[in-house]
Formats: C-alpha cells, sequence, structure tokens
C-alpha cells in the first residue's frame, strides 16, 4: 500500500510534523472563537459543533506505529454535510470523508453516515463502516479510503461472503472494521442466505478467513457456541490475533465472556484471581488488543466496590488500590463519585499500559489521572490546555476531565500521547471538548528495581527487598507487593529477581 497522495504532500512541506511539547497542546476544539474550532480542509467559518454537554470528537484510533490517528466529527457544515472523518498525522489532518458527498467507489452514492470505529493504517488509508444513499439492499459497507479521492469497499451488503456456500452474502450489519498492515480488513458481519438463520447470522471476519461464526463456533473454554458478538467490541492485531466480547448459549447470569484468539480468558460470574468478588452480569466491559497483540478488559464485580483492570489475563488495577502501586504514594483508585473507577486501559505497540479513572483525591478537580505502566502518572485533571496554539497558557482552559476510551499513542517510542477531553476555565465552567497531543517524559519509573532509590542497582537493593518482603522495613514508600497484584507472596520475589538481573 501507498501512502495517501495528500498526506505525501503535507508531510513532504513539514506541515505534519509530530509535536514535542511536555505541555497540553489543542489541535482541535469545539470552543467558539478559537481557531482550533475551524475545520481542517473545509471553507472559513465551519467549525466542530459548539456544545457543552456532548464532545463532536468520536472515539479516536490510531495505526499500529501511531503514524496517523482518526475519527469521527460533527461541524457545523450543515445537517448533510455535517458529518466528517479526520485523518491526521503529527498535529494537523484532513477530511477522509464526509457525509453527503461522493462515494469515491460509487460516485453515484453519496456517504450518509459512519460509525465511531475507525481504523488508520501506517500508510495513510482509513478503513470503516457506513451508510451509503440509493439503495437500501446494498447500502451497508466496510470501506477503504485513500485520501482524497480513492477507495474500495472490502464489505459490501449483497456480496458474497468467501468460505460459505453459494448464495450466501453480507448483510446490513457491518462494524468493527481493522485496517491491517496486510491490507485485508477485519470486522463483524451479520449474513443471508442458504442455512443462514437468526442463530448462525453473523460472523468474525480477518480478511477473508472466518474466525468464528455464530451458532457454530465453540470458543475454547465453553460448552456452547457464540449466541452474538457485540458491537464494534471486536480488534485485531497486527498479526491476526484478536479480542472479542458476546455471549454463548451458556446459562443467563453466566454467559457473557471475552475470547482472545478462540479462547476464553474472562466469563461474567467467575472470579478474576486476586479479585475476591466475581464479575457481575453483564460486568465485562470495554475490551481491546493493540496493535503488538496485548490486550485489556475492564469492568465491575458483584461488590460494587470491585471494579477491575485485565491485561493480558492478570489482574492490574482495582478499586482501592494505589494507582502506582510499586511506589504506593495513598492516593488509590475508587468509585465513590461515579458508577467506574476505571476509564482508560490500553496498550501502546510497545508494550506499555496506561490505565485511567477517579481517584480518592479529595479535590474533585484533580481527582482523574492517567497512569503509565502502574508506576507514573502522565496526565491529571485539571492541567492547563494551550486552546489557541499560541505557545502560552493564557486561555482560562483546563483538563475538566477524561472521556471513556479517548487514549491513543503516537509514533512508536516518542512517548507522545494524544487525548479528546473536555474542557474547562478557572471556575469549573466546561467550555467545550478539544482534541490534545503532549509529550510525556517516560512511561516508566527511573528503576523498578533500584528499591533502596539510590541510584544504583547493586546488592543493597536485593538486601531492601528481602527485608521488606519478609516484613522486617521497607524501604519509603515502596511495598513487597513487587507485581501489585494486591498479595505479597512469591511471585513478587520472582518479578523482583527477573528485573533486578535485567538491570536498567
Amino acid at each position: 500500500m501507498k501512502p495517501a497522495t495528500a498526506f505525501t504532500a503535507a508531510l513532504a512541506a513539514g506541515a505534519l510534523a509530530f509535536p514535542a511539547s511536555a505541555q497540553w497542546l489543542c489541535i482541535y476544539s469545539n470552543v467558539p472563537g478559537q481557531p482550533t474550532a475551524q475545520v481542517p480542509g473545509r471553507p472559513p467559518g465551519v467549525s466542530f459543533f459548539p456544545s457543552t454537554t456532548e464532545s463532536p470528537f468520536g472515539r479516536p484510533f490510531a495505526s499500529p506505529a501511531g503514524l496517523f490517528w482518526s475519527f469521527t466529527a460533527r461541524t457545523t457544515e450543515g445537517p448533510a454535510l455535517d458529518h466528517l472523518i479526520i485523518l491526521g498525522s503529527g498535529a494537523a489532518g484532513i477530511p477522509a470523508a464526509q457525509s453527503g458527498t461522493p462515494v469515491p467507489f460509487a460516485p453515484d452514492r453519496l456517504w450518509v453516515g459512519f460509525d465511531q470505529r475507525v481504523s488508520p493504517s501506517d500508510e495513510g488509508l482509513v478503513a470503516f463502516a457506513a451508510r451509503l444513499s440509493g439503495d437500501p439492499l446494498d447500502d451497508a459497507v466496510i470501506a477503504v479510503v485513500d485520501p482524497p479521492l480513492l477507495g474500495f469497499p472490502a464489505f459490501r451488503e449483497g456480496q458474497p461472503v468467501p468460505g460459505l456456500p453459494p448464495g450466501t452474502a453480507y448483510d446490513n450489519n457491518l462494524n468493527a472494521a481493522s485496517l491491517l498492515p496486510t491490507g485485508q480488513v477485519a470486522a463483524i458481519a451479520s449474513i443471508f442466505g442458504p442455512d443462514v438463520n437468526p442463530n448462525n447470522n453473523a460472523i468474525l471476519s480477518i480478511g477473508p478467513l472466518i474466525a468464528a461464526r455464530k451458532g457454530v463456533t465453540i470458543p475454547l473454554g465453553s460448552f456452547t457456541p457464540w449466541q452474538n458478538f457485540d458491537f464494534e467490541a471486536f480488534f485485531v492485531a497486527s498479526d491476526g490475533r484478536y479480542i472479542v466480547r458476546g455471549d454463548d448459549f451458556g446459562p443467563a447470569g453466566a454467559d457473557q465472556i471475552a475470547v482472545v484468539n478462540n479462547a476464553v480468558v474472562l466469563r461474567e460470574n467467575q472470579t478474576i484471581p486476586g479479585l475476591p468478588s466475581p464479575i457481575a452480569p453483564d460486568g465485562i466491559g470495554p475490551v481491546f488488543m493493540a496493535a503488538g497483540a496485548d490486550w485489556t478488559a475492564r469492568g465491575t464485580a458483584l461488590n460494587p466496590a470491585d471494579d477491575w483492570v485485565v491485561a493480558n489475563g492478570t489482574l492490574v488495577a482495582r478499586t482501592g488500590q494505589d494507582i502506582t502501586p510499586l511506589f504506593p504514594a495513598g492516593e488509590t483508585w475508587s468509585d465513590s463519585l461515579f458508577p467506574e473507577a476505571f476509564h482508560t486501559s490500553i496498550h501502546a505497540e510497545t508494550g506499555d499500559l496506561v490505565i485511567g479513572g477517579y481517584t480518592n483525591n479529595p479535590d474533585p478537580g484533580l481527582n482523574q489521572v492517567l497512569v503509565a505502566n502502574r508506576q507514573v502518572v502522565i496526565a491529571r485533571a485539571g492541567e492547563p490546555v494551550d486552546l489557541d496554539g499560541n505557545g502560552a497558557f493564557d486561555d482560562d482552559a483546563f483538563i475538566a476531565g477524561f472521556l471513556p476510551d479517548s487514549l491513543i499513542f503516537g509514533p512508536d517510542r516518542s512517548r507522545i500521547i494524544y487525548i479528546r477531553v473536555p474542557i474547562r476555565d478557572a471556575n469549573g465552567n466546561i467550555v467545550g471538548y478539544g482534541w490534545l497531543c503532549k509529550a510525556v517524559s517516560s512511561f516508566q519509573a527511573e528503576c523498578p528495581p533500584d528499591f533502596n532509590g539510590d541510584g544504583f542497582l547493586d546488592f543493597f537493593d536485593l538486601d531492601a527487598f528481602i527485608e521488606c518482603f519478609e516484613g522486617v522495613a521497607c524501604p519509603p514508600g515502596r511495598s513487597a507487593d513487587y507485581n501489585a497484584d494486591g498479595f505479597i507472596d512469591f511471585f513478587d520475589l520472582d518479578a523482583f529477581i527477573t528485573d533486578f538481573e535485567t538491570g536498567c
């Protein structure tokens, strides 16, 4: 695949340089009167839809190596033209598709609407589910667009389904598009045709491969086949591994499952190791798999006080746990003010993990954080925002909080993060929403096995950890729960020795 023409020219001109500021830069906003409210690629005066209660920016997604980002957006251009897909790189973007405009592969049809789920590639293409004007028997599509003029339908209502009997075709529910480095597209698709009925009329498709079929495929760890796949809850890594959430035909109250590569990894009403209370009914919340195949899930337990985050099968955060358990500071995850403690759980391609949520900080303007690798707070509500891009914090603009699943990562190892947020003034009034970026100094503490914190990694650290592990004494701010699973056991000793031998 080749880079998109529009972006090739822009990159050559240096227009899309990646930001290097350690402070929050606002790329776009919907705050009236701000230059960042202007919609890129549209006539002057067309702005992102102004609202203080609903973000005009949809959930963002990044390409596998973080070179491009994309999201849906609502604008003020008019009822037929007011929905866009923005495709960006660095600190700028262009419209990749716009409602009310011709479809590249069907110029007699118009884009009508877009699902929130979009999937950019490192070449500057983007895949998404959409509706077209015209014949309702072929208006559902998973499209791949090479802005501004090229594109093709990867899946289209009425087209034959590879690998199934003749006459079997895609139906009108196509969602959860993932554009893979091979150029193949993965999606959830409903189907119709011979021998298709309501109990088997949906598939997980990864290119031409059918990874699972409703009513047919029985995941490992289940005794019954899939009953349904949840809307947009299907994510595919660069190598084709995947995570999906849905229900099997198990008993009510124990049928919601999360599956990784056809194996059940979570099930409602079952216990996560390290969490005393089992998963609540429909308690498996958002799931995600990064390009490198690291996966996360978060949700609630039967005990309402036990919200949780799982990464690659391990409990990594829970309500009441210190937000940086390797370096305890007394600030803990909390759901005392909100129904769920966590709103963010995502890996970078490098494997770095960021968890976001609410804390017990008594200041309601500071009680939301993003924490990297359970070690470092990389963002907090209340931080100032350069809203107009003049390089100064003179706009009376601050991060009011973090919207669910709104963090993505920039280029591999650049430590650039992007996020959509509500923006408030100094009095706490929401003034709008922003699409922000900044460079993070580090996703890691300086050196976790430097247990005594003297700046050297040596046998004094080993002695300090053993004393802490045996309950004699711990260095200030340190805990023997080295793997932060809520228990002090030999798994902590193994984890520490592994890091100690690896070095920093």
